[in-house]
């Protein structure tokens, strides 16, 4: 039986993962391998909320789909 919701949650946690690995470049406090002279503290506020759970729910959604 196909779970439609938890495909749904794993195009989500995709989704957020690419918008946070194109944001890092403008976090002031992380130096990365490509990084903007233009930085945002406004942006790294903001995507300190998904740094905490962006992780273990990719790991719950891979075990979800095995």
């Amino acid at each position: 039986m196909r779970l439609h919701y938890i495909d749904w949650l794993r195009v989500s946690a995709f989704a957020i993962l690419i918008l946070y690995h194109s944001s890092v470049a403008f976090f002031p406090d992380l130096s990365w391998l490509v990084s903007s002279p233009e930085r945002s503290p406004e942006l790294s506020l903001v995507m300190m909320f998904p740094r905490v759970w962006r992780l273990p729910l990719l790991f719950f959604v891979s075990g979800m789909g095995t």
